[in-house]
């Protein structure tokens, strides 16, 4: 199990580098699919609850300093 922090622009735009697929209240787990083109990364694909009221959603504290976790974010990269 891992964290990932994902700029909110990229699923802002209709072909941005997030796609959100929202999951129903079935047997189906929330899940994360990076794509690569040509060996550079592509978008990434979140497969999530449509209910953010599920444990799997993380809330953010009202006056969180966030910004630190998002500079220069122009890719994912998964380490092993």
């Amino acid at each position: 199990m891992a964290r990932a922090f994902i700029p909110q622009e990229w699923f802002q735009e209709p072909r941005g580098r997030g796609q959100f697929v929202r999951l129903g209240a079935g047997a189906e787990w929330p899940s994360m699919s990076v794509f690569f083109r040509e060996g550079e990364f592509s978008h990434v694909r979140l497969r999530v609850r449509a209910n953010r009221s599920h444990a799997t959603w993380g809330v953010v504290p009202l006056h969180a300093n966030i910004d630190e976790f998002f500079e220069g974010i122009e890719e994912i990269r998964l380490e092993f």
